[in-house]
């Protein structure tokens, strides 16, 4: 997994799954967002290859406090 830079200026994560190699937009030209975006989709990967990828955890990654349902 890792950041990368387009052409024309805006970051994506460019992963493999099952083989394929994908890229999925930030949607932000700003470095400094699309390293923290890309902080925290590293940190739910983690998270999920642990086996301790639960809603809890996965919300609290994400939204940085605990989600109440």
């Amino acid at each position: 997994m890792k950041l990368v830079k387009a052409k024309s200026g805006i970051y994506s994560v460019r992963y493999t799954a099952n083989g394929q190699t994908t890229s999925t937009s930030l949607r932000t030209s700003n470095k400094k967002i699309a390293q923290e975006e890309f902080n925290k989709i590293k940190a739910v990967e983690d998270t999920k290859r642990a086996g301790a990828a639960t809603r809890d955890a996965v919300a609290k990654i994400v939204t940085g406090s605990s989600l109440k349902f």
